[in-house]
């Protein structure tokens, strides 16, 4: 009798997959941002406000480049975090309004 075994998962290939992932798509505020920019840019498409919809994260990806976004590092520290929010709030205020987006 023969076994098939499947090759393990790798915590190399796993760390690739989250190095990957940009970190607004897992920041509570930085993903209502992303999704704000894709209901203006997608007015067809139902966005819920109240639940994350992990199918959009492909689209929501593509709207970190349209924002301008892909170098923006994830925020350490208390100063840094209280900064993001601030920003980001600014930014969705912005982009509400059809304004250009504040500096980050």
């Amino acid at each position: 009798m023969e076994m098939h075994e499947t090759p393990p998962l790798f915590c190399a290939d796993l760390d690739e997959a989250v190095a990957s992932r940009h970190w607004l798509l897992d920041a509570m505020y930085g993903r209502e941002l992303l999704k704000t920019r894709l209901r203006q840019l997608r007015p067809d498409m139902r966005i819920s406000r109240w639940c994350e919809q992990p199918e959009l994260d492909p689209m929501l990806d593509a709207v970190i480049d349209d924002l301008n976004l892909r170098e923006w590092h994830k925020p350490s520290g208390l100063k840094r975090r209280l900064a993001y929010l601030v920003t980001v709030f600014a930014m969705m205020n912005a982009v509400r309004c059809g304004e250009l987006l504040p500096a980050w």
